[in-house]
């Protein structure tokens, strides 16, 4: 049996199941305050809700779903409703529903592997709840290919499947044997990439753990700094007191990339791009990232958490592929 507790703000939830969380979405997330940051800088006419799934063997969350809640066109009240003011809220709105975890394209419900077979029970009466809504017209859930019986529920419109990079599990002993093990055209392209930045451009790699101090002694730095110290996703993804790298290709004059690895939970570690001028490849995001991912022994799994459109890269380089589907599911109307 499936019990499921839901919750309207990331706030709300009880600091007591934290852990169980950061565990069950460590392969999802740096940490849990990458959801509370998520949710503190949606735009207003999102809102939220949390499902938090629980067996009758266990007090630890066994499941979690993200849902935002986007408003839609207003909803006209009728003559009668406007002349008794019986809602006391001024403008109420249709909404559309999209599982999603923290805004990535990936699933939207997570559940631990022991109970993956149990699953669509708590799915199902989510999804009810939100179809019996009056307000909701749509949900969009985007799921793995771990819960395609899903796809079985009634209403259901398949919209998309696609094969997204997964996780790059450390296989080798050092960044140089990991290199060695791609395929040759492939080193070729990175060493190229390599000769470009140093000999051509003259840049230097750069290894910080203070984002500010990223920027300094550099004659654009403060300028750089004021344009990016608002970036989403460091609003998104950084907290005080985690393990977070800046990984930068520069000059003395400004930076021409920089990249941010995050250390999550359960020795993954997670990266992304905040800065890339237009004279550096993709392939030096990567490399960088991995450098660094195979000097941090505390490193174990690697998840990029940038643009899918580098799929066929990132499997070249040994990252696994993963099934994600799409459904969408319209309100019947009588």
């Amino acid at each position: 049996m499936i019990i499921s507790q839901k919750f309207n703000s990331i706030n709300d939830i009880d600091l007591e199941f934290v852990p169980s969380l950061e565990l069950l979405l460590s392969h999802k997330i740096p940490h849990f305050q990458s959801l509370i940051n998520y949710e503190e800088n949606a735009p207003q006419d999102i809102g939220f809700a949390y499902y938090l799934f629980f067996s009758n063997k266990t007090n630890s969350p066994i499941g979690f779903a993200q849902l935002e809640l986007k408003n839609e066109k207003p909803i006209k009240k009728s003559l009668m409703a406007k002349l008794l003011k019986k809602d006391p809220v001024e403008n109420q709105f249709e909404k559309s529903v999209e599982w999603l975890i923290c805004g990535t394209n990936e699933d939207g419900i997570i559940f631990d592997p022991r109970y993956i077979s149990n699953f669509t029970d708590g799915a199902q009466k989510v999804i009810t709840e939100f179809q019996n809504r009056k307000d909701i017209q749509s949900q969009s859930i985007y799921f793995s290919d771990s819960y395609s019986k899903i796809e079985n529920l009634s209403h259901c419109i398949k919209h998309s499947d696609k094969i997204v990079p997964d996780v790059l599990v450390k296989n080798q002993s050092s960044y140089q044997e990991f290199f060695l093990s791609l395929e040759d055209d492939l080193q070729r392209a990175i060493k190229e990439n390599w000769k470009k930045v140093q000999k051509e451009l003259k840049l230097e790699m750069g290894d910080y753990q203070s984002f500010k101090h990223t920027f300094q002694y550099k004659a654009e730095g403060p300028a750089q700094y004021k344009e990016l110290k608002n970036h989403p996703k460091l609003k998104k993804y950084i907290k005080e007191d985690n393990t977070t790298y800046f990984l930068t290709l520069e000059s003395k004059k400004r930076l021409s990339l920089l990249v941010i690895l995050i250390a999550g939970n359960n020795g993954n570690s997670f990266y992304d791009t905040l800065y890339q001028d237009e004279t550096i490849s993709d392939i030096m995001v990567h490399q960088l990232s991995l450098m660094k991912f195979y000097e941090c022994e505390e490193f174990n799994n690697l998840y990029f958490l940038g643009d899918p459109d580098q799929a066929d890269h990132l499997f070249s380089i040994g990252f696994t592929k993963k099934k994600i589907a799409h459904i969408l599911i319209n309100k019947v109307k009588p």
